[in-house]
């Protein structure tokens, strides 16, 4: 099903990858009112970085199994250092075998990290706001709260879809809805979830379609990852056209717009993700979301901001807390900082931080150091759906 992208966004995105990417000036940056570069040398250094940038993500693609293998390593993708030039970012544990300084010359920048862990949600009751997310919410209720399979503790509603038909969906992670493989088609999905208390008469939608999860095989300390999964997604049919809304949350008696979260995420993607319904199609640029401000709204930590640190991410996630139980992720979005999101918060819409609100992720898993995120294109893709407006 086709997403539209604007051209504007196209615009818009390219100049502020322009600007802060490249490390070009704000005076050098691409003319937004839509005539020719004020600078032909600000073009060339846009096409350059976004060349190198190409050719170190081939770089990392043909050594992310090598690396990920090493004992520690936890995650790689592309990155941009602090000059603004692409690197091979490497997340290691502590006490991580020796990763390598460069890969096919392409210097290699390591970060200390802590395992990462699909984020199901835990109490709230420390939270000076109450958590108010995990709320039971009258019908139609916002997205970005409480919710889960009758046998999972919570998670996060992440936003209504639609079939090519308009038949109404609930997208999250197939942990949230799916109870991580280990559910049937047509269980009841719960608003709240079993941990805010939901019960049998919270019913608001039942599982349709979840993406299989693929673990590995665990030997003590190694983890053998021979398949390899893309998302941790699910969608679930609406048991009424009317239990569910499209906006995030508004709370009485607050009224303005930053206690009110994003509002309505739009239905067109980032311009990253060039057609959406072509997976690596030629106006694809991943590239251009390195840097890209973004926020979510979820359950546990509702309305949260941060920035898309690395792409053409290989990461291990742990499903249960023992880390026996481990899924590894390619071409996943790490995104910073850790406070982006917090157990509970997994199924939540990530969306551009701007007037656009472009969907680019669904949030799944997260560590003390990052935020994980499957592509929106890929899971939207794979349950032929798009975002509802």
């Amino acid at each position: 099903m086709a997403r539209r992208i604007s051209t504007v966004s196209v615009t818009l995105t390219v100049a502020a990858f322009l600007v802060a990417a490249a490390g070009v000036t704000s005076t050098q940056a691409i003319d937004l009112s839509g005539g020719p570069p004020k600078s032909q040398v600000a073009q060339r250094v846009l096409e350059a970085r976004l060349q190198r940038l190409r050719e170190v993500s081939a770089v990392l693609k043909r050594n992310a199994r090598s690396l990920m293998d090493r004992r520690g390593v936890v995650a790689s993708g592309v990155a941009l250092d602090a000059g603004g030039e692409p690197v091979i970012k490497v997340l290691t544990l502590r006490g991580t075998f020796a990763v390598p300084q460069a890969l096919e010359g392409v210097r290699v920048q390591t970060q200390v990290s802590e395992p990462f862990y699909a984020l199901q949600g835990e109490t709230c009751e420390n939270d000076p706001d109450g958590c108010q997310p995990t709320e039971r919410w009258p019908r139609p209720v916002p997205i970005g709260v409480s919710v889960g399979h009758s046998e999972i503790t919570a998670g996060t509603l992440g936003a209504r879809v639609v079939d090519s038909a308009g038949n109404p969906f609930i997208l999250s992670n197939n942990h949230v809805l799916a109870n991580s493989n280990d559910a049937s088609f047509n269980d009841d999905i719960l608003q709240p979830g079993p941990l805010d208390d939901g019960i049998a008469g919270d019913v608001i939608a039942r599982l349709h379609d979840f993406e299989p999860i693929h673990f590995c095989t665990v030997l003590l300390i190694w983890a053998i990852c021979d398949e390899t999964n893309t998302m941790d997604a699910a969608i679930a049919a609406l048991t009424s056209v009317d239990n569910v809304g499209v906006s995030t949350p508004k709370y009485e008696p607050y009224v303005s717009e930053s206690e009110s979260g994003y509002g309505i995420p739009s239905s067109d993607l980032h311009a990253a993700y060039g057609d959406p319904d072509v997976i690596g199609d030629s106006a694809e640029d991943l590239n251009l979301l390195l840097g890209q401000a973004v926020q979510k709204y979820g359950r546990t930590t509702g309305w949260t901001h941060g920035t898309i640190d690395a792409i053409d991410a290989t990461v291990d996630v742990c499903y249960d807390q023992a880390c026996t139980l481990i899924a590894r992720f390619e071409d996943q979005l790490i995104i910073t900082p850790a406070s982006f999101i917090n157990p509970g918060d997994s199924g939540s819409l990530v969306v551009t931080d701007d007037v656009l609100k472009q969907p680019v992720g669904l949030a799944f898993a997260g560590s003390a150091t990052n935020a994980i995120a499957n592509r929106i294109d890929r899971v939207l893709k794979r349950f032929d759906v798009s975002i509802d407006e």
